[in-house]
């Protein structure tokens, strides 16, 4: 057999079409394959020493492998040496060279590149931060992406937003998700994380399943936070991808993102705080620009803190989540975390585009010190009243730094700066 029937058999035994599915012959038969020569099958035999499918984990021979396939010109295989040499698996971490293997396989068309691209462009790895390019990049991803269409069966308003083309859902099943991790779990949602094969796309992700409770019964709020999601998300496509909807077997939706691996900002103060200021900064830097995208839509986030802004696998990656307060703004209810209230609010303001800043300050005051805002002081009405008054968390850190915190939190919210203003400052 030549090498490309070879490696048909391997992704055959790999995937179980017309044999049994068997992860260790299909190592065997791509590894004959990459013997003879074959790119793709070096690119799969990298995967498989990667993943620990079908042999024993090794990441110094995945990287081998993949560095073999991509100097054979294998476009997956250099997106995959970018992956390694982005995080040190296998290789030493070099961010230079990891940016130069995405580019240079984005341009050959490897949508996953695309992405990876984008992500470097947008948080400042292995080149200069570049919102702009990283908007084009994750354009052009998205506009190669195909989507399935949404069952008959579900909301009418609901399949409205997943078959608009402008968003590129995708109603996905739920048994397309495999490997799920509790990550994090609230009062309205539990979030994932998952890997998910995108059968339309033939690829495979890593994502972050976020589970709406009781969404089932109360639909309208779910679709809301979805509309939000999707049209940030087109206007600003560097903000948290959403791929598409789920249902588990409970009947709940689930909003499908991108993942971001260390989970949320609170549950690794301490090590962030720990970073150098550079990449302190550029955490606070990625939270602005997200809350920039929500505020150009005339939206108010309304509950930003520190477990709603997540983190990539490099810290410095930073984005916010979980926009579904919208219906409680109408009601005029107070939402949200305490320390994170902006004091006009507490004494019966709306919330505004300036409260949502209050809350940004309050997040710098905790990658400044590792702790969470008032951490030990009950969160009653005596911690109100002092908020009220004027009380705000510690800030540590360099004088213009904590001037910034300083007047994110000022009493007067129109005092406050903007998040544009915030991101001039910070990369002024």
């Amino acid at each position: 057999m030549d090498s490309n029937q070879l490696f048909t058999l391997g992704y055959n035994y790999r995937h179980g079409i017309g044999v049994e599915k068997d992860e260790k012959k299909a190592f065997e038969y791509y590894m004959k394959a990459a013997e003879l020569g074959n790119s793709a099958a070096m690119q799969n035999v990298s995967n498989c020493y990667f993943y620990g499918t079908g042999v024993e984990r090794n990441y110094q021979k995945s990287f081998e492998y993949c560095k073999r396939s991509a100097d054979l010109g294998n476009a997956s295989g250099m997106c995959g040496v970018g992956v390694r040499y982005e995080r040190g698996l296998g290789v030493d971490k070099d961010y230079n060279k990891a940016f130069k293997y995405y580019k240079k396989s984005a341009n050959m068309g490897v949508k996953v590149a695309m992405y990876n691209v984008a992500r470097c462009y947008r948080n400042g790895i292995g080149t200069k931060r570049d919102i702009q390019s990283a908007n084009y990049w994750f354009k052009k991803r998205r506009s190669l992406l195909k989507t399935n269409k949404s069952p008959d069966h579900i909301n009418p308003e609901l399949k409205r937003i997943l078959d608009d083309e402008k968003f590129k859902l995708s109603w996905i099943d739920y048994k397309d998700f495999k490997d799920i991790e509790e990550w994090g779990k609230g009062g309205f949602a539990t979030v994932y994380r998952a890997e998910w094969f995108d059968r339309i796309n033939d690829t495979w992700w890593h994502v972050a399943l976020k589970v709406i409770h009781n969404s089932n019964e109360n639909e309208q709020d779910f679709i809301q936070e979805l509309k939000n999601h999707c049209e940030i998300d087109y206007e600003n496509p560097s903000f948290l991808e959403c791929n598409g909807v789920s249902r588990n077997d409970d009947g709940d939706y689930i909003i499908v993102m991108g993942i971001a691996d260390k989970g949320s900002l609170r549950q690794i103060l301490v090590e962030v705080s720990q970073l150098e200021w550079r990449d302190k900064l550029n955490i606070l830097n990625g939270i602005a620009f997200d809350l920039e995208s929500i505020h150009s839509q005339e939206l108010v986030h309304r509950d930003l803190h520190s477990g709603n802004i997540l983190q990539g696998f490099e810290l410095q990656q930073a984005y916010i989540t979980d926009l579904g307060l919208y219906k409680n703004e109408k009601e005029g209810k107070i939402c949200g975390i305490l320390p994170y209230i902006a004091p006009e609010v507490l004494v019966g303001h709306p919330y505004t585009k300036a409260s949502d800043i209050y809350s940004l300050g309050v997040i710098m005051t905790e990658i400044s010190t590792g702790q969470r805002a008032f951490d030990g002081i009950s969160f009653d009405d005596y911690l109100v009243t002092r908020i009220i008054n004027g009380s705000r968390p510690k800030c540590l850190g360099p004088d213009c730094y904590i001037k910034l915190a300083t007047k994110c939190m000022d009493r007067e919210s129109n005092k406050r700066p903007t998040a544009t203003e915030i991101i001039e400052i910070i990369n002024g």
